[in-house]
């Protein structure tokens, strides 16, 4: 059985790896405090179950149109207005299984064959994997933490070539917690309209999961002149405490969004129509409910920050949103005689009976990523036992 080259080329995600392993530690009566997880520890707001438990009670449980119900793209188009003050008509709106499958999507209808797409690492794990896919070529340039872990305007200009055909940009960002600053996003833009052929996915998933001392900033709104060429992506599961759900949206070019709904429906069809019944809820509804899991986020953060720059050999910076913490390990690694930071998880978790992410994932070794959607209990609870794990002078 020969398996094609396209699948050979990807690779595990290294979050889900850990997460299983975690799982297989508790399942053995191991209490593991896990730090890898990439989702909210809230429950959905009520007022999107009843409306899930009404549309299916009322019969909307048939196929809908493959880009979503008209009545949904109608209220992503109104909260992308009230949002970002941007124009959008439902059909330059398509809904699909997840904001994965919108960027995914996206990729598809774009890239060819050597096409370049510019990632700015610290980077979501599926970037480079879901490029790959699309016959792309992945071109990860290195941030920093002396620059808020932005893509700088001299970096993004370096690294255009003759094949760019895309950047991706994640502000709030998994995995470091930061956020995009307008005087930065007015720099790239700059640069970006100088090349009018580079198309600019927008990965806004956390957007609604910031507290920075200034609003948040969108590359639109700094330069409206790149809508024609961006595609903003966003879904319910980060905001909402909808993972489960399996709804993401994707408002761009009329063009490219007909493009994704031709691969869509011929991939997956239309995305869950109970799912699409309780998205409306959540846009319209369920604003209190965010409002009360951000101040839990925040608070949490705080709390991390705190914890984490109190512990000899690490280092966090300011988390501005998301529930992720960006530690930097590398004395810690070099303390203990390890070889990396995947080898300091294994260790962690063997040991300290913590699970947390290897920075490798992401393209930056020497971190590790530690999500705080988890109980304040849970959460002080582990980082007693890192900080017990650090301060400790027994071998591991």
């Amino acid at each position: 059985m020969s398996i094609s080259m396209s699948a050979q080329r990807i690779q595990p995600s290294a979050t889900l790896a850990i997460s299983a392993q975690a799982k297989a530690m508790t399942a053995e009566g191991i209490q593991v405090i896990n730090f890898s997880a990439g989702e909210p520890d809230f429950n959905t707001p009520d007022c999107v179950i009843e409306a899930a438990h009404q549309a299916a009670q009322s019969g909307q449980t048939g196929y809908t149109p493959v880009s979503g119900t008209l009545s949904l793209r109608q209220t992503i188009a109104r909260r992308i207005d009230e949002d970002w003050s941007l124009t959008y008509t439902p059909d330059e709106i398509i809904v699909s299984n997840g904001a994965k499958q919108s960027c995914s999507l996206a990729l598809l209808a774009l890239i060819n064959p050597e096409d370049e797409v510019i990632i700015p690492a610290p980077y979501w794990v599926s970037y480079p994997e879901m490029v790959g896919l699309a016959n792309g070529i992945p071109i990860v340039i290195q941030t920093t933490p002396e620059h808020g872990w932005q893509l700088t305007a001299q970096q993004l200009n370096d690294a255009i070539t003759p094949r760019t055909k895309m950047i991706i940009l994640n502000s709030p960002s998994n995995p470091t917690g930061r956020h995009y600053t307008p005087d930065t996003l007015k720099a790239l833009a700059d640069v970006l309209l100088q090349h009018p052929n580079i198309i600019i996915l927008s990965d806004d998933i956390y957007d609604r999961i910031y507290w920075g001392n200034t609003p948040l900033a969108h590359l639109l709104t700094v330069c409206p002149e790149l809508k024609t060429r961006t595609l903003m992506i966003n879904g319910v599961s980060k905001a909402y405490a909808m993972t489960g759900w399996r709804i993401g949206y994707t408002a761009g070019p009329q063009p490219i969004i007909a493009a994704m709904s031709r691969i869509q429906s011929h991939s997956t069809g239309c995305p869950c129509s109970i799912s699409q019944a309780a998205s409306e809820a959540a846009f319209n509804q369920a604003a209190p409910d965010v409002h009360t899991m951000l101040t839990h986020f925040k608070r949490r953060a705080e709390i991390t920050h705190t914890r984490i720059n109190s512990m000899p050999y690490l280092k966090l910076n300011e988390i501005s949103g998301t529930f992720y913490a960006w530690i930097d390990a590398t004395h810690l690694i070099q303390a203990r005689g390890l070889n990396d930071d995947i080898t300091l998880c294994q260790v962690l978790l063997k040991h300290a009976h913590i699970a947390l992410v290897p920075g490798s994932a992401f393209g930056s070794p020497g971190y590790l990523r530690l999500s705080f959607a988890l109980s304040d209990d849970e959460l002080n609870q582990g980082l007693d036992q890192l900080a017990h794990y650090i301060e400790s002078t027994a071998e591991h």
